[in-house]
């Protein structure tokens, strides 16, 4: 995750083995590729692939869909196995699970619950259910969560006045490891970013910090930025304008005409363009009729010239799409979605490959079922003003939209915007 470049060979040779020596039940053992699974060798074969997809390494899909289906049939429904399931592996398989999928809806995640009411206490010496447990539950509860709180003051309690003088934990004589993992543990706030993207803010636990800010959702997609046409300049022939540039990843045309009092007139063109290396494009029809099903199509581009592994969520959907975005050529992901709320649609996609992150936003029109009958008044129109509109017979449910127009270019112009949105327009 340093990006380093000295270590990108090794690590993508790492990770590629990795993946050759999973096992057919899409665990890993430690031993022998083989047998079955287990558990603890296969969460932490899960956080590698995590870390892999945080790095921006290649690795194949099916190698997180294999171990998520591991952990599936290795557990019950409520995410416990067996009669008495330990801490390291429950918390194990949770913390993997989440981020892997990152899906709370899932039934299994309900773990998380047993995990919190098991209180640590320092004659266990458990530091390997410690460390899992902790990552599971900042993962799945955030620094908020009554889950995380009920264990994070327990846990910094058992850990911090037990440290020896010298920086160190011991079970016995053993040192490094329980060194290690307690130190993980203490990590845990701000080793992975928590995949719901809750983190640290004014008030909270000073190491409750996310590695990523959450992306800023695009959403301001204006076809006109800024329109004066009756701007003055000063003596020197030059004016200022100030205007937010649009949210489109892609070239804003500024064009600037005037014309002296002499009648002398000019023309400029300037362009200004935005780019990101990893960016999303919901792709939708103009407007969906109620209780329509349509496709929301998400296009994703990658211009950082190499692979990523890619997550995306479309915000009220359960499934979560995993997508391979080559270099230089789209991938896109899929959703069908039924139009069940006359106030419309709002669709809100994240998209996620490590450092790599948007968010875009698009609300789709909703309409009732019918038939529109535009009908057009001219004039003048006064505050006050009534105007009336008949009704044809037999209508039962009337929606009426009054839509101002400058004139009738402006009519014709806008149904262009269907032209644009081909071939859903």
């Amino acid at each position: 995750m340093t990006t380093s470049q000295v270590l990108l060979e090794p690590a993508q040779r790492a990770v590629t083995h990795l993946v050759s020596i999973q096992s057919a039940n899409g665990g890993w053992h430690r031993a022998d590729a083989n047998r079955n699974g287990e558990m603890l060798t296969s969460t932490f074969a899960g956080m590698a692939s995590k870390s892999a997809q945080l790095s921006e390494l290649s690795y194949s899909p099916n190698a997180v869909a294999d171990v998520l289906r591991f952990f599936t049939e290795s557990t019950d429904s409520t995410g416990l196995r067996g009669q008495n399931p330990s801490r390291a592996e429950i918390g194990g398989a949770t913390a993997a699970r989440v981020l892997l999928q990152r899906n709370k809806a899932d039934s299994r995640v309900a773990a998380s619950a047993w995990l919190a009411s098991r209180t640590p206490s320092w004659g266990e010496r458990d530091f390997l259910g410690w460390y899992l447990t902790s990552l599971a539950l900042f993962q799945v509860d955030g620094p908020d969560g009554p889950l995380w709180k009920a264990w994070n003051e327990p846990i910094k309690n058992v850990l911090v006045p037990n440290q020896a003088k010298n920086g160190a934990w011991s079970i016995g004589q053993e040192v490094v490891y329980p060194t290690a993992l307690a130190t993980l543990t203490l990590q845990v706030y701000y080793r992975y970013a928590n995949v719901f993207g809750v983190g640290g803010a004014g008030g909270r636990d000073k190491y409750d910090v996310p590695l990523l800010a959450a992306p800023r959702v695009r959403l301001h997609f204006p076809d006109t930025v800024f329109w004066a046409p009756e701007l003055v300049a000063d003596g020197k022939g030059e004016a200022r304008v100030s205007f937010n540039l649009p949210d489109q990843i892609s070239t804003t045309r500024l064009t600037a005409r005037g014309i002296t009092k002499e009648g002398a007139a000019g023309e400029a063109v300037a362009r200004i363009q935005s780019q990101q290396p990893f960016f999303l494009q919901i792709r939708a029809p103009e407007f969906a009729v109620l209780d329509d099903e349509i496709e929301v199509r998400v296009d994703l581009f990658n211009y950082t010239g190499s692979g990523l592994q890619t997550t995306v969520k479309l915000e009220g959907a359960e499934e979560i799409r995993t997508v391979h975005v080559p270099p230089d050529a789209p991938a896109s992901a899929s959703w069908r979605l039924r139009a069940v709320d006359a106030a419309g649609l709002r669709l809100v996609v994240h998209a996620e490959s490590g450092r790599h992150q948007d968010s875009m936003e698009r609300r789709i029109p909703v309409h009732r079922v019918g038939r529109e009958a535009p009908t057009t008044v001219r004039g003048k129109s006064a505050t006050g003003s009534t105007y009336g509109f008949e009704a044809e017979k037999g209508v039962q449910d009337l929606v009426v939209k009054i839509r101002p127009q400058k004139g009738s270019l402006t009519q014709v112009l806008d149904a262009l915007r269907y032209l644009n949105q081909y071939p859903y327009g």
